[in-house]
């Protein structure tokens, strides 16, 4: 991670682009003076586009986890130290979608006045990871005929993750299909955790002691496999022979709605996927990136609901139909001409999506004649916060 200090058409931007809070804070105290006792104050950007749930309401996650408690500890510490500049010299990056209306609840909720002038939406931070490691890695063609019904992976334990498994095998459909439970971030001997703790409220039926247990469950890489080498980004083999894409997103909040490198795999693989995840996350791809839905497989009717009865919809309205569909009836779905058309297109979709379209903003186009124009152009956060105003 990096602190850059930018400049072009006599405008400074000094960027903190962090996946960990703690050492943004560390970051950010040992620069402050960078623009605490400038006197052209420069535009201070907090970039954690990496991340995309800390904004979550209190009545649905037990937020006394210590991986909550950290990351919100150091944004308020993050909040507190910028709340001495001028608010309309500084700007949050983040992956959550919702980011503006979360940020400001947060502050009326700790009754703190809000020290970012501007929230920016960035879901190209794991799209672009996402998309150099497609090309890169160019994955298999799709088998003609799929003899599994789905495949959902599972790298870090997770609470909602364990009740679409618990069903999975409570229904012997972990028969129909490639599952990954890999306890990332754990120790081979440890007892099965979760990072952590749900309103029970939220998850009434999670369970410990049950048929799948938590035990691993490797597909091509174990836990420490991808820790270790950064491949977590790869489809495994099985993925080509699956009909369709169970993604137990990351989180499954009915506030952030944060999509990752969980949802573009299957895009990217040309594969149906059913989001298990934030609210909404369907809608969010059809209107912000324009990823149309599998309307002749999924009914998306949980999409808009609340978690209880979002996940009940995708058992009762998708699952319970689909994996009990002849798998040659599914593969005749899937195989169609109409969906093949379909995965295509969103395929191309999401790939051009980001592609530079003409832009005459006059300030822009003055960046481009500078000398590091150029590099300040190409840079996707830099034009974002220019065609924002700053």
């Amino acid at each position: 991670m990096s602190v850059s200090l930018l400049e072009s058409d006599n405008q400074e931007y000094l960027i903190y682009i962090y996946g960990d809070l703690e050492e943004c804070l560390a970051a950010l105290r040992k620069t402050k003076n960078l623009f605490l006792e400038s006197l052209d104050k420069p535009i201070v950007v907090i970039d954690c586009s990496f991340e995309g749930e800390m904004f979550e309401k209190k009545e649905v996650y037990n937020l006394s986890s210590p991986f909550f408690t950290r990351n919100l500890v150091a944004f308020s510490k993050i909040h507190a130290l910028l709340s001495v500049y001028p608010i309309d010299r500084t700007v949050l990056v983040y992956g959550d979608a919702n980011l503006q209306q979360n940020y400001l609840r947060w502050c009326s909720d700790n009754n703190s006045v809000p020290a970012f002038g501007k929230c920016l939406y960035r879901p190209t931070t794991l799209l672009q990871r996402s998309l150099e490691s497609h090309i890169l890695n160019p994955t298999k063609p799709n088998l003609s005929f799929k003899s599994k019904h789905f495949i959902c992976l599972n790298g870090v334990s997770k609470h909602h993750r364990i009740k679409m498994v618990n069903l999975l095998y409570e229904k012997d459909w972990q028969l129909k299909g490639h599952i990954s439970w890999l306890r990332r971030g754990s120790k081979p001997n440890e007892i099965p955790y979760v990072q952590w703790t749900p309103n029970p409220n939220e998850f009434p039926s999670v369970q410990v002691d049950h048929p799948f247990n938590q035990k691993i469950l490797k597909l091509d890489f174990d836990g420490e496999e991808i820790a270790n080498d950064n491949n977590q980004l790869l489809c495994p083999p099985q993925y080509t022979d699956s009909c369709f894409d169970i993604v137990n997103e990351t989180t499954v909040s009915d506030t952030s709605l944060f999509i990752t490198d969980k949802t573009w795999k299957p895009i990217l693989q040309k594969i149906p996927f059913i989001i298990h995840g934030s609210k909404n996350s369907h809608k969010h791809l059809k209107e912000y990136f324009g990823i149309k839905p599998y309307t002749d497989l999924f009914d998306y009717r949980f999409d808009t609901l609340d978690y209880i009865w979002r996940f009940n919809s995708i058992k009762d309205d998708n699952l319970e139909r689909l994996l009990n569909m002849d798998i040659h009836e599914l593969n005749e779905i899937v195989n169609s001409d109409k969906m093949q058309d379909l995965l295509e297109y969103n395929k191309k979709q999401l790939l051009t999506h980001f592609i530079d379209k003409p832009i005459t903003n006059s300030r822009l186009l003055g960046l481009s004649e500078s000398g590091i124009g150029k590099s300040l152009l190409d840079d996707s956060l830099m034009k974002s916060l220019i065609l924002l105003g700053y």
